[in-house]
């Protein structure tokens, strides 16, 4: 499985699909299971005319001054050109043999396109040297204008255009600080503004990651009547209820949760852990929301929300399965309460 090994962005599987019914417990219910229990905290191609000048082009686009004060960059492989919401990223280098691929089940750094090999090379290390190899890919690799004879070991320079097909890589040794540039670049992309967690863009990034868990459940919840509160007291009172909403939230789930921001009102939660584990989560945080004392211009504001919690199954094809799933039970819930008034 791939991993993204990257500045964090907060301070920020089953035969059949459990559906998760009957989430609301009462308060007191809540508090005596807190006592009774913990939920852990922490939780191949020839190089042409046309390609010389695409590797111009990026090289342009992408260089940076070098500085005796930028050796803490480590030695990194950052993506240029390839998937639209994986140009940016980049991945440290810390092994001694790294493998690239379309694959996620046989590779250190996946980059699902197309036109790369299920495994496509190979970056080895050995000493302080970095080389790359060939593995035998459909489409071949070539570094900056050479292709490479398959299982070939070719040393690695500083900047140096590793292409798979219509991907293309650059390497940046140990003090290239474009790769740490790229980094910050995308955590800002990648981040919501308003609370400060993540945005959608890291959902479609790390999303990838996360599915390859053999075990992974989501939380969707959206906040129940917040159009009126915009309404009623104005965009910044919104602004302020979703702040705190996340504020809070932070206390209950752990760094290995990824929280993200979906739009508007709309969140999700991707956990490594099983439905009932994340049931607790969910009702933790239900918890913690509606009793929150949230009071602006001398108004007391009133939170709800209304959640669905989905689990990985053996049918699904991606993270959005289980998100579609999760956010069908939070709208039916909804729907409930409205009903209900």
């Amino acid at each position: 499985m791939s991993v993204f090994k990257k500045k964090k962005i907060i301070d920020f599987f089953k035969e059949k699909p459990k559906v998760v019914k009957g989430l609301k417990k009462t308060n007191k219910a809540l508090e005596n299971e807190s006592q009774k229990s913990e939920i852990l905290m922490d939780s191949s191609e020839t190089p042409d005319k046309k390609n010389s000048e695409d590797f111009t082009n990026m090289e342009e686009k992408t260089s940076i001054i070098q500085s005796k004060s930028s050796h803490h960059a480590p030695t990194s492989l950052l993506l240029l050109k390839g998937p639209d919401d994986l140009v940016g990223v980049s991945w440290i280098l810390d092994q001694s043999l790294t493998s690239v691929g379309r694959s996620f089940s046989v590779n250190d750094i996946t980059v699902p396109h197309p036109n790369l090999s299920k495994k496509h090379f190979q970056i080895l290390k050995e000493r302080e040297e970095f080389y790359v190899i060939d593995l035998k890919s459909t489409n071949g690799t070539t570094l900056n204008d050479e292709g490479l004879a398959p299982y070939q070991k070719v040393k690695l320079k500083d900047n140096d255009y590793i292409r798979g097909s219509s991907v293309v890589f650059k390497f940046l040794a140990e003090g290239n600080i474009e790769g740490v540039s790229s980094r910050k670049i995308l955590n800002k992309a990648s981040t919501d503004g308003l609370t400060g967690i993540g945005n959608r863009q890291l959902l479609n990034i790390k999303g990838r990651d996360y599915f390859h868990f053999d075990t992974l459940s989501m939380i969707v919840f959206d906040v129940d009547k917040f159009k009126a509160i915009n309404d009623s007291l104005g965009h910044s009172a919104g602004d302020y209820v979703l702040r705190m909403i996340v504020k809070n939230i932070l206390e209950v789930i752990r760094d290995k949760d990824l929280f993200i921001r979906y739009g508007g009102d709309e969140f999700c939660i991707l956990s490594p852990e099983p439905l009932a584990q994340v049931y607790k989560i969910a009702e933790r945080i239900r918890y913690k929301v509606e009793n929150m004392n949230l009071v602006f211009d001398n108004k007391a504001i009133k939170t709800e929300l209304s959640i669905g919690v989905a689990e990985k199954i053996k049918e699904d094809r991606g993270w959005e399965d289980i998100y579609h799933r999760a956010d069908k039970l939070s709208y039916e819930e909804k729907n409930r309460k409205r009903k209900k008034e």
